[in-house]
């Protein structure tokens, strides 16, 4: 009779290299499909270029009135034509983002098109940025309130009488043991009254596991 207490194997977790090649494994026109892809990511990096180029522009006008070159009533006139308000925080915004358009120019693969969220990265400090890069935290599709978790900005200031602990880990170089590991101490630290446990991308820490558990 077989055992049914018996532990299931559990089955590693790919990273991205792997899942990849067994993806293209199963493909049927790899060229063809390529060629979308190429074509694909060259029109995403167009609508970042066309956002850069927007705010490259008012800002052009911008720095015009400043050096004198432009009247402030030649300002008005633009703001006008184009549905701008001078005085607006929209405004204040593509100042903000051509200022830095010539880095996010770099990563056109992996930076949004989105103002906004455009806005939220460019508050980001230089080091920190450079490490959302690496690590490919930023994507084109990433939204205001993901960018803000990123930067801790969600998370409610450390007094000055508390101590901060931050474990990092990326899911893709975790084994599927360890992952659980950590979760099942973060849960005891959740049930004493005393201790705050507060988890950044904590959906993407649950799809890890959800993904993973119904591979097994």
């Amino acid at each position: 009779m077989k055992n049914t207490n018996q532990l299931v194997p559990k089955k590693p977790k790919l990273t991205k290299i792997q899942k990849l090649e067994m993806l293209k494994t199963k493909c049927t026109n790899i060229d063809f499909l390529n060629e979308c892809i190429f074509n694909y990511q060259r029109q995403t990096k167009n609508i970042v270029e066309h956002t850069l180029m927007m705010c490259d522009t008012v800002n052009s006008i911008h720095q015009k009135v400043k050096r004198g070159e432009l009247v402030e009533s030649d300002l008005d006139y633009f703001c006008n034509q184009v549905g701008l308000d001078k005085k607006s925080s929209s405004f204040r915004k593509l100042i903000c983002i051509s200022h830095h358009s010539n880095t996010f120019r770099k990563y056109l693969d992996k930076v949004p098109s989105t103002v906004s969220v455009l806005y939220e990265i460019t508050t980001l400090d230089p080091d920190l940025f450079n490490m959302l890069i690496e690590s490919n935290s930023l994507h084109q599709f990433i939204t205001l309130s993901e960018v803000k978790k990123l930067t801790n900005k969600s998370l409610p200031k450390i007094q000055s009488n508390e101590v901060s602990v931050k474990i990092n880990f990326d899911l893709d170089k975790t084994t599927y043991e360890s992952v659980v590991f950590i979760n099942q101490m973060m849960d005891r630290l959740r049930s004493n009254n005393e201790i705050k446990v507060l988890v950044q991308n904590e959906s993407s820490l649950e799809q890890f596991l959800n993904e993973v558990v119904e591979t097994l």
